[in-house]
């Protein structure tokens, strides 16, 4: 995944970009994990309800830096883009998605470019 300045997922019309607020202690508290080379990776399984099958894996990757990202939704093993918006069955897992988007831009981890 390239890390950009702006980030759209697949088939998505919202964009995000990093707050200019985000700290690496803010992206640590949030769950991300910090790699060897100071990269921040997150990974959050998303379902659309508790008694849902349905599960795709959100994830995420900040540059040590703090000024570029990567953000997909992929299958459970991470290895296929999935694309939330493509349909009306996946509604629910869109709305999920879009949920920890907007929990991550309360918490001044992403901000939404208009």
């Amino acid at each position: 995944m390239a890390m950009t300045a702006s980030v759209q997922l697949k088939g998505a019309s919202k964009k995000f970009k990093l707050a200019d607020t985000v700290k690496k202690y803010t992206l640590r508290d949030y769950g991300f994990q910090e790699g060897k080379q100071g990269n921040f990776e997150f990974e959050r399984v998303v379902t659309a309800s508790f008694n849902d099958s349905r599960e795709v894996l959100f994830k995420m990757k900040v540059n040590s830096s703090l000024d570029g990202f990567s953000m997909t939704v992929t299958n459970l093993n991470g290895m296929q883009v999935v694309n939330v918006y493509k349909n009306d069955s996946m509604a629910p897992l869109q709305e999920a998605v879009e949920r920890l988007q907007a929990d991550m831009v309360a918490m001044g981890i992403l901000e939404e470019i208009v």
